[in-house]
């Protein structure tokens, strides 16, 4: 059964990487009716959504808003009167196939599903909420209940901080929040054994030597003392399962040092022993990116003593190089561990277009444009998301797509920073049109504003 399951996951995936939405879609619902609390597959099913949300004609207004009205009217039936919430998951989950971009639909179905249990699939759908609006407080006190659940302090704790920003007289945030501080103060004690935070803190020794391995100011002495005394905790039970935390707790002594080797050795250790882990992975690659640092700072400083020295400068643009093809595959990676994280695809775009740029690889400006069309969906990167889109349609010669997405940018922009910059290429578009009056237009605007902006003043004298 476990091994069928995983071909179905595997093929909604291939079905996905082949564009195939729709099939994909009606896999992954598939999967959803075996596991409803399939993280993976709910998570893929909404990123899928969203893939294709843009290329179908949406239903009129009216439509949705009627189906809208049933969802609720379902979630209040079955939730609060048969108890029934399985019912009110399908219900939304039916909605989110015409919008899944839908914040209070999806709410009803994260409720559903923490009230029937499966947490994993509630953690991805907050998560994914949270994306859309960074300042949704519902979705924050869900969150918050379920990452103390999981010990996830730093999560748990923003999302307190969120809620008590607006709500500061909320008692049970601010009681949630002691517990997370507690929990972050005795963070190697095993907060399952323990009956309250009053238990775990009267533990005084443990407290005493988790205090004792703090990262502040360390010397190499204290360093090699401080994971002597780690390796020892290893050698007297090399078999339990809290090895990894050691582990982790032994390369970031060494990460906080900028001993990148040894930090890299046993991040690596660690991810041997937990292979499930996200966090290692992404541990790894923040280890290795400030190698490349690094390097490239030391390389610097001899560049700035020998600044003829051809071979020091070409041995530091093949460093850079590395390192940004090394990001991008980072990235590649974490987006297809997090397919919901709208500014994860928006880093990444940002990535490819310098790949495309600096490595002269052009299937990278395609990709690019493909997550820049996600990541317009995130508020708040929508105006840079429609900035960028333009100036890769404007590197592929499609004038009219760029002006289409430098107009949309401003429609939606609030933020007087972009306006310059939107304003200029838009009249750079106009030009290369040949549509001499909008060119000029858009480039007075800028030079209304600042006569100096790049070459705008050069340009709005030469049409004519």
């Amino acid at each position: 059964m476990a091994d069928d399951f995983k071909k179905l996951l595997d093929k909604a995936s291939g079905e996905f990487e082949k564009k195939n939405y729709k099939y994909a879609i009606d896999l992954y619902r598939q999967i959803l009716q075996i596991d409803q609390d399939c993280a993976k597959a709910r998570q893929a099913l909404r990123a899928t959504q969203l893939r294709i949300l843009g290329d179908i004609p949406p239903k009129s207004f009216l439509t949705v808003k009627i189906q809208y009205f049933v969802v609720l009217a379902q979630a209040f039936f079955n939730n609060s009167v048969t108890h029934k919430p399985e019912k009110t998951i399908n219900a939304t989950e039916d909605f989110l196939q015409i919008d899944p971009s839908n914040i209070k639909v999806r709410l009803l179905l994260a409720n559903a599903l923490v009230k029937k249990g499966y947490k994993e699939s509630a953690l991805t759908e907050l998560e994914g909420i949270l994306a859309f609006e960074p300042q949704n407080l519902e979705a924050a006190r869900l969150l918050a209940g379920i990452y103390k659940e999981k010990n996830n302090v730093k999560k748990g704790i923003e999302c307190i901080q969120l809620v008590l920003k607006s709500h500061p007289d909320d008692k049970e945030m601010a009681s949630l929040q002691k517990d997370f501080l507690a929990m972050s103060a005795i963070q190697g004690a095993k907060w399952d054994e323990a009956k309250s935070t009053q238990d775990l803190l009267k533990n005084k020794e443990e407290t005493r030597q988790l205090a004792q391995e703090s990262f502040t100011a360390l010397n190499s002495e204290q360093v090699e003392l401080q994971v002597k005394h780690l390796k020892e905790q290893i050698d007297k039970d090399p078999n339990n399962p809290d090895n990894v935390r050691v582990l982790k707790k032994i390369g970031d002594v060494y990460l906080k040092w900028n001993s990148f080797s040894n930090a890299l050795k046993y991040f690596q250790q660690a991810a041997q022993l937990d292979k499930i882990d996200p966090s290692l992975k992404s541990r790894i690659g923040e280890v290795r990116l400030k190698q490349y640092d690094h390097k490239l700072a030391e390389i610097g400083k001899q560049i700035e003593k020998d600044p003829k020295n051809k071979e020091l400068h070409e041995f530091s643009e093949r460093m850079k190089k590395e390192r940004l093809q090394f990001h991008s595959d980072e990235l590649r990676r974490k987006v297809k561990e997090h397919p919901t994280d709208l500014k994860l695809h928006f880093a990444f775009a940002k990535t490819l277009l310098q790949v495309s740029q600096v490595l002269q690889k052009p299937p990278a400006l395609e990709e690019a444009i493909s997550e820049l069309q996600l990541s317009i969906k995130d508020p708040s990167k929508r105006v840079e998301s429609y900035l960028l889109l333009g100036q890769c349609f404007g590197r592929k010669s499609l004038n009219e797509l760029a002006v289409e997405q430098y107009e949309k940018a401003l429609q939606t922009n609030t933020l007087p920073e972009f306006t310059k910059e939107l304003n200029y290429q838009l009249g750079l578009s106009y030009k290369k049109l040949d549509k001499k009056s909008e060119a000029k237009s858009a480039l007075q605007k800028v030079v209304e504003l600042d006569i100096t902006y790049k070459d705008a003043a050069k340009l709005l004298e030469e049409i004519k």
